[in-house]
């Protein structure tokens, strides 16, 4: 998200003036953050340079949260594969486990 929108945009619910929390730019690009509303409750997110100015009514439907939740949870109800996945070594774990093992980490917030 291009740090010139920061003067033009606006909470979307009330209209009220953004307080931005940047946690990451690069290039004149905010990468991560959050932008909170100084009149209301909103908070609205910045994840890879992309700001998520959803209002609250409206339904979420990130599919590629699904997948990560579903890999979870089926990590979850194996916990033998878990310990498999997590626990090896990483050079002795092939690449596509260790895309896996990356997508576990970045869901746990653990990388």
């Amino acid at each position: 998200m291009h740090e010139l929108l920061l003067e033009l945009l606006v909470c979307p619910v009330c209209h009220g003036n953004l307080e931005w929390d940047i946690v990451e730019h690069a290039r004149g690009r905010i990468e991560r953050g959050i932008a909170r509303c100084a009149e209301c409750p909103g908070e609205y997110p910045i994840q890879d340079g992309i700001g998520m100015f959803l209002t609250p009514d409206l339904q979420r439907e990130d599919l590629w949260e699904q997948v990560d939740s579903a890999l979870i949870q089926h990590l979850k109800d194996h916990p033998e594969l878990e310990s498999l996945l997590m626990d090896t070594p990483l050079e002795d774990v092939a690449p596509a486990d260790r895309f896996f093992r990356a997508l576990v980490l970045e869901e746990r917030g653990d990388f």
